[in-house]
């Protein structure tokens, strides 16, 4: 019971829509760290799994998926990169570690280039090239144990292998849950609510003092599978309420998450540090929304001009 309108699925537009406004509250500055804390608890996850959800690797041969993927992550990395280099003195050093993935001038890059590692891994199954994938798979994992800084940050692969995957191979069981839990909305909610309190509980246990997986999972990243899917399953049952729903935002919103993601870190960072200490979280929470809402009004201008800023072709 997906929805469809256009080609679109409103509960993934709607997905989409509140993971990426959670993505750009939980880089905000603010002296109630317990939120942003709770929120790093799942709010990357949210995205690994709904680009798992809409991977399409069986629609298209390997040279013509690697070409959509420099179009779509790797362009917009390195383009992204340069633009926020006003936020930074550049030095030949910094220059090289940007080139070399060992350094990002911006802040939420760094999703696109695990995501890029993560697709090339799924091309790999694709192509039952199984002794390529395991190879790859015990890299990967030996790189995240370690605990080492790896170009492009590839040692995260694996901590977030789970979440693209699950929704990749999961795609006709999620679909299924779609057409049975959808027109339930009273049980959805409930779900949210058991869903939001198993979150808080674990909130406890995960040892969060810094908004740093690497920091903070690299020794708990099995809480860290365990809190991403329970605010997966919380996300996902309340977007299937809307599955019938169409809103033009949302659906704009939806197709321009990656400009929204990497044109918001520096500056939510810059200016809620200094909004909080002098005026308190409420105003800098004011001021996300704001710029929330600024980000929105000026997706059909990129869209339109440049949206390769979107990770998109004219």
């Amino acid at each position: 019971m997906n929805n469809f309108d256009n080609g679109r699925i409103h509960w993934v537009d709607f997905y989409k829509a509140f993971s990426i406004f959670l993505i750009v509250l939980g880089h905000a500055f603010l002296n109630f760290e317990q939120l942003i804390h709770f929120l790093f608890l799942f709010h990357v996850p949210l995205f690994f799994f709904i680009s798992g959800y809409l991977e399409k690797t069986n629609e298209c041969d390997a040279k013509e998926y690697l070409r959509k993927s420099k179009d779509s992550l790797i362009v917009p990395y390195f383009l992204w990169n340069v633009l926020c280099v006003v936020f930074h003195a550049p030095t030949f050093k910094g220059i090289t570690g940007v080139l070399t993935g060992m350094k990002v001038w911006n802040g939420a890059s760094w999703f696109l280039g695990v995501l890029l590692f993560m697709k090339i891994f799924a091309l790999t199954l694709r192509n039952k090239k199984y002794y390529i994938s395991t190879l790859l798979l015990i890299v990967l994992g030996a790189l995240f144990f370690i605990n080492v800084r790896m170009p492009f940050y590839i040692n995260l692969t694996f901590m977030y292998m789970p979440f693209f995957f699950v929704g990749m191979y999961g795609k006709k069981q999620i679909n299924c849950l779609v057409e049975k839990f959808g027109c339930k909305v009273f049980l959805n909610l409930c779900l949210v609510a058991v869903c939001i309190a198993t979150l808080i509980y674990c909130f406890q246990y995960t040892g969060v003092t810094h908004t740093n997986a690497v920091v903070d999972f690299a020794d708990t990243f099995y809480l860290y599978w365990l809190t991403g899917f329970v605010g997966i399953a919380s996300m996902f049952f309340l977007c299937i309420c809307f599955y019938k729903i169409q809103n033009s935002l949302v659906e704009s919103i939806s197709v321009s998450t990656l400009f929204i993601m990497c044109s918001h870190y520096e500056v939510i960072q810059l200016v809620t540090r200094y909004i909080t200490p002098n005026y308190g979280d409420v105003y800098s929470i004011a001021f996300v929304m704001i710029y929330f809402a600024i980000q929105c009004a000026l997706i059909p201008v990129v869209l339109k001009k440049a949206p390769i800023l979107a990770g998109r072709k004219k």
